[in-house]
């Protein structure tokens, strides 16, 4: 079985609590047999819009990174985000989940 992880923001640039709560779950999903990929969102400030793939312990990140300016309405993007969306669709796609678990908004931080 193959799981997906959302979460708004991941490691190691981000350490709080919902990013080690996704990290502690996708780490013991993983030791029980289960294959797992997370998506996670940034605005770091600097980029515009980029995704790239990463690992941390072996657990495979997709990051998108993307600068509220893009977002017609930079407030609104917070909840919904059309970019973000679409990311989202392609990772769902290239990963082919049985199922995901979102702990936050999938519209980035």
């Amino acid at each position: 079985m193959k799981v997906a992880i959302v979460v708004h923001q991941f490691l190691p640039r981000y350490t709080t609590g919902t990013e080690r709560y996704a990290y502690t779950l996708a780490r013991g999903l993983q030791q029980r047999g289960l294959s797992v990929a997370l998506f996670s969102g940034e605005d770091d400030g600097e980029s515009l819009l980029a995704e790239d793939d990463y690992s941390v312990d072996g657990l495979p990140v997709h990051r998108l990174t993307r600068h509220r300016s893009l977002e017609p309405d930079p407030i609104r993007s917070e909840y919904a985000s059309a970019l973000t969306a679409a990311a989202f669709d392609r990772f769902l796609e290239a990963e082919r989940p049985d199922t995901y678990f979102g702990g936050q908004d999938l519209a980035g931080p």
